[in-house]
């Protein structure tokens, strides 16, 4: 019983996942879809965007004053910095 249990459980299991999958993709194309129709949304979805970039910026900052990550891991701030700001430049287009 318990072999099979695991079969069930790990079919089951990526069942859900792919239907998690796409039934996500489903809903970024329909999002994909209403951004180019509605200015107003894409500038939302682009702050949106933005905002995950730079709480990204701001915890990883406040994770090295703190003493929890190195120095070293400032190294990698521009990335987030030119994501933001790169998203911010689209949206005003």
């Amino acid at each position: 019983m318990s072999k099979l249990w695991m079969f069930l459980t790990t079919v089951g299991g990526v069942f859900a996942a792919a239907a998690l999958g796409g039934w996500m993709m489903h809903r970024a194309a329909k999002s994909m879809d209403r951004a180019e129709r509605a200015p107003k949304y894409r500038r939302r979805l682009l702050y949106t965007g933005a905002a995950v970039y730079g709480f990204g910026i701001v915890a990883g900052v406040s994770q090295v004053l703190s003493g929890d990550a190195p120095p070293a891991a400032l190294l990698a701030a521009p990335i987030p910095c030119f994501l933001c700001g790169s998203t911010c430049e689209q949206q005003s287009e």
